[in-house]
């Protein structure tokens, strides 16, 4: 991921990772976007993690069979930026971590937080995008 996205982490001054609701961590006991995040951050010295700069106060379904407009619907008022990280989110280049991308509406909704904050610029930096395979005779199910 450092590698690949060498030219937007240059001039990123935090990584955010997109948060889990605090029911889900404690099922998990770890937020798969926030380890990622504190990886990066080890081989890129020049950038601090806000680990709780976004937070996910309210749960939602999981998301993993829904289409990009059912998704949308279902992360509605899910996400704000915790008002304390507000002053340092102000004009900066943030860089939004997650672990997979499948229709885009968290990113989408997770960026569109980070902006109305005051962010100058928000990219996102995925470890997995997820395709739909075209229906054919090549395509099986898993």
């Amino acid at each position: 991921m450092v590698t690949a996205a060498s030219h937007m982490l240059g001039g990123a001054d935090y990584l955010v990772p997109v948060p889990l609701h605090r029911r889900r961590f404690w099922q998990r006991r770890y937020n798969q976007a926030a380890l990622l995040a504190r990886h990066i951050a080890c081989l890129r010295p020049d950038l601090r993690v806000l680990p709780d700069a976004l937070i996910r106060y309210r749960a939602t379904q999981t998301l993993a069979s829904l289409f990009h407009d059912q998704r949308a619907k279902a992360l509605e008022n899910a996400f704000k930026v915790a008002a304390s990280k507000r002053d340092l989110l102000a004009g900066r280049h943030i860089v939004l971590i997650d672990d997979i991308l499948t229709t885009g509406a968290t990113a989408s909704i997770c960026a569109r937080h980070l902006r109305e904050a005051g962010a100058k610029r928000v990219d996102v930096l995925v470890a997995a995008r997820t395709v739909k395979a075209a229906e054919g005779p090549d395509t099986f199910d898993a």
